[in-house]
Protein backbone atom coordinates (compact mmCIF):
# COMPACT_ATOMS: atom_id res chain seq x y z
CA UNK A 1 0.00 0.00 0.00
CA UNK A 2 1.83 3.73 -1.03
CA UNK A 3 1.57 5.93 1.62
CA UNK A 4 0.88 9.04 1.88
CA UNK A 5 3.62 11.46 1.32
CA UNK A 6 2.34 13.92 3.74
CA UNK A 7 1.82 11.10 6.64
CA UNK A 8 5.34 9.81 5.66
CA UNK A 9 7.05 13.57 6.18
CA UNK A 10 5.00 14.02 9.18
CA UNK A 11 6.36 10.00 10.31
CA UNK A 12 10.38 11.18 9.94
CA UNK A 13 9.91 14.67 11.31
CA UNK A 14 8.87 12.97 14.83
CA UNK A 15 11.40 9.73 13.81
CA UNK A 16 13.77 12.93 13.38
CA UNK A 17 12.86 14.72 16.77
CA UNK A 18 13.09 11.51 19.18
CA UNK A 19 16.48 10.11 17.54
CA UNK A 20 17.63 13.68 18.76
CA UNK A 21 15.91 13.48 22.18
CA UNK A 22 17.01 9.76 22.65
CA UNK A 23 21.07 11.15 21.64
CA UNK A 24 20.85 13.76 24.01
CA UNK A 25 19.22 12.00 26.69
CA UNK A 26 16.54 14.47 26.98
CA UNK A 27 13.19 12.53 28.64
CA UNK A 28 10.37 12.86 26.67
CA UNK A 29 7.88 14.06 29.71
CA UNK A 30 10.09 17.29 30.42
CA UNK A 31 10.49 17.63 26.71
CA UNK A 32 6.71 17.93 26.44
CA UNK A 33 6.29 19.97 28.72
CA UNK A 34 8.59 21.91 27.77
CA UNK A 35 6.70 21.72 24.12
CA UNK A 36 3.46 22.66 25.97
CA UNK A 37 4.29 24.98 28.62
CA UNK A 38 0.64 26.53 29.03
CA UNK A 39 -0.89 22.53 29.08
CA UNK A 40 -1.27 20.28 32.16
CA UNK A 41 2.08 17.89 32.66
CA UNK A 42 -0.66 15.05 32.48
CA UNK A 43 -2.38 16.65 29.04
CA UNK A 44 1.51 17.80 27.57
CA UNK A 45 2.59 14.23 27.83
CA UNK A 46 -0.13 12.47 26.71
CA UNK A 47 0.01 14.60 23.50
CA UNK A 48 3.27 13.65 22.53
CA UNK A 49 2.93 10.01 23.63
CA UNK A 50 0.07 9.82 21.26
CA UNK A 51 2.44 11.42 18.43
CA UNK A 52 5.41 8.99 19.22
CA UNK A 53 3.29 6.28 18.93
CA UNK A 54 1.86 7.72 15.80
CA UNK A 55 5.07 6.54 13.87
CA UNK A 56 3.91 2.99 14.01
CA UNK A 57 -0.14 3.56 13.32
CA UNK A 58 -2.47 6.45 12.91
CA UNK A 59 -1.17 10.04 12.10
CA UNK A 60 -1.98 12.70 14.79
CA UNK A 61 -1.47 16.00 12.24
CA UNK A 62 1.44 17.88 13.81
CA UNK A 63 0.49 21.27 13.60
CA UNK A 64 2.91 24.00 12.43
CA UNK A 65 2.93 25.46 16.36
CA UNK A 66 3.48 22.40 18.01
CA UNK A 67 6.56 21.35 14.96
CA UNK A 68 7.71 24.87 15.67
CA UNK A 69 7.93 24.46 19.43
CA UNK A 70 9.66 21.35 19.32
CA UNK A 71 12.32 22.82 17.04
CA UNK A 72 12.26 25.70 19.09
CA UNK A 73 13.26 23.35 22.80
CA UNK A 74 15.76 21.57 20.90
CA UNK A 75 17.42 24.52 19.73
CA UNK A 76 17.27 23.62 15.87
CA UNK A 77 15.96 24.85 12.98
CA UNK A 78 12.58 24.13 11.98
CA UNK A 79 13.32 23.93 8.14
CA UNK A 80 16.22 21.66 8.90
CA UNK A 81 14.09 19.14 10.35
CA UNK A 82 11.43 19.53 7.75
CA UNK A 83 13.78 19.55 4.76
CA UNK A 84 15.60 15.90 6.55
CA UNK A 85 11.99 15.07 6.86
CA UNK A 86 10.52 15.61 3.28
CA UNK A 87 14.18 13.63 2.10
CA UNK A 88 13.47 10.89 4.11
CA UNK A 89 9.76 10.81 3.02
CA UNK A 90 11.08 10.96 -0.56
CA UNK A 91 13.50 8.06 0.23
CA UNK A 92 10.86 6.13 1.41
CA UNK A 93 8.47 6.29 -1.43
CA UNK A 94 10.94 6.09 -3.97
CA UNK A 95 12.01 2.71 -2.01
CA UNK A 96 8.47 1.84 -1.90
CA UNK A 97 7.99 2.17 -5.89
CA UNK A 98 11.32 0.40 -6.83
CA UNK A 99 9.60 -2.60 -4.47
CA UNK A 100 6.48 -2.61 -6.52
Amino acid sequence: MKENYADLMERFFIQGILAILEERKINFSEFAVRVWPEAPKKTAVGKFRLMRNATEGKFQNISLVAASRMAEVLGVELCYLLAVAKADAIRALRKEENEE
